[in-house]
């Protein structure tokens, strides 16, 4: 009975935590950003001064050193959700502020995903939960994933694959116990958080045709955009590992969140979680002429979204690269698929698009099943590619564990 009840909180309360959130995320934006922020963050970006871009980016590198500097002084580094879920405590009144702190920078433009805060301010009231109702380390453990992924699915409203996400990225394990416990989390979260996130689509995605054609250009693709969304991962990796800490982080931070504002100002696609980036790539179709321009173009917006993430958790920010690297992998499907079309002609690339996103997240993330489950409900359509999804998730996955062997055979060597 304990557990049954404990399950039912710990739903209500990421989906509090996930409208909340998003709330609280709405308001810095608006105040930040003024009434432009209806266009989105690019929209509102490019319709301000450059002086405007610079400063806010600046301030909110500021405002990480300061609470990440806090945070460190008095020993409540931030926890890790893989940890969390080991059975680290995760204090709440810390993992309040790290969370807030990510909260309002992505709201003032950071080049981070926000969905990394919602999943760790769930964990660490599953956790708490938890110990307060006595529950065993191995109930604990399956509770504390599943308040992970529900923040996902709250702030989103994909209970499905929030889910798979607590399933197949932190518990690695299917029971009848895991998967009723995760589903009904993730469900009472996202019915909790309707009322502020809604249920419309994430991304607004026409049709998506599937043709053999498609399939054709899936399997050579995955295989390369598993090897670049393995560097990405390595690139993030190396930079989390030597991010700066203490006294660093007033120089770090604000420095480098002003390197992103004057990236901003050539690309404002790089501010925010990557959403505008990633709609960018479902709006395009085929051009009559100027395809290689095109190809040009997303390459472009693709590598400076890469950089702007990449720098701005290396100067030591927290946040996520999920919707990131959604936008990376979607603006180079588009790439791909404006190649691609030279020699097939009437080549969707929306349909390009969408399986580049789903391909490149699979890898970042090492879960498959959890990108295309994400694709789908971010878009409320792909289901007419599911085939060529599933077939391009597999390979990239493949294809990135496959240059970790290498890597650390390297390594070894």
């Amino acid at each position: 009975m304990r557990y049954c009840c404990a399950t039912v909180l710990t739903g209500i309360m990421a989906g509090g935590v996930g409208a909340a959130l998003i709330w609280i995320l709405d308001l810095v934006q608006g105040v930040v950003w003024g009434a432009g922020i209806s266009q989105g963050l690019a929209g509102a970006a490019a319709s301000l001064p450059a002086p405007r871009i610079l400063l806010t980016l600046t301030i909110a590198g500021g405002i990480g050193a300061v609470a990440w500097w806090g945070l460190s002084r008095t020993g409540h580094d931030p926890v890790g959700l893989r940890a969390a879920v080991s059975g680290t405590p995760m204090p709440l009144l810390p993992t309040a502020v790290h969370v807030l702190t990510q909260v309002v920078i992505v709201g003032m433009g950071a080049s981070v995903g926000k969905e990394v805060a919602p999943r760790e301010m769930s964990a660490s009231l599953a956790g708490t939960l938890s110990d307060a109702m006595r529950l065993s380390p191995g109930q604990r453990r399956i509770l504390v994933a599943s308040a992970a992924g529900a923040g996902l699915a709250a702030v989103y409203s994909v209970p499905v694959s929030g889910t798979l996400f607590a399933l197949e990225v932190f518990l690695m394990e299917i029971s009848p116990l895991t998967v009723l416990t995760a589903t009904l989390v993730s469900g009472i979260a996202v019915l909790v958080a309707h009322g502020a996130v809604g249920g419309a689509a994430y991304y607004r995605v026409p049709s998506l045709p599937a043709s053999p054609e498609l399939l054709c250009w899936t399997i050579p693709m995955a295989v390369l955009l598993g090897a670049l969304g393995w560097g990405f991962s390595r690139v993030i990796k190396g930079v989390t590992s030597h991010r700066p800490n203490g006294a660093r982080l007033f120089i770090g931070l604000p420095l480098g969140f002003l390197v992103v504002g004057g990236v901003a100002l050539a690309t404002p696609t790089v501010l925010g979680n990557g959403h505008e980036l990633a709609q960018r790539a479902f709006d395009v179709s085929l051009p009559s002429h100027g395809v290689l321009g095109m190809v040009l173009l997303f390459l472009g917006l693709a590598l400076a979204k890469t950089f702007a993430t990449a720098l701005t958790i290396g100067v030591g920010a927290w946040g996520g690269t999920l919707t990131p690297s959604v936008a990376i992998g979607g603006a180079l499907g588009v790439a791909g698929g404006a190649l691609w079309s030279l020699a097939v002609p009437n080549t969707s690339l929306v349909a390009c698009a969408f399986l580049g996103g789903a391909v490149f997240l699979a890898t970042t993330m090492r879960a498959p099943l959890t990108a295309v489950a994400l694709l789908v409900e971010f878009t409320h359509s792909g289901m007419g590619i599911l085939l060529p999804a599933l077939i391009g998730v597999v390979l990239a996955v493949a294809t990135a564990r496959l240059l970790d062997a290498l890597w650390e055979r390297t390594g070894a060597v």
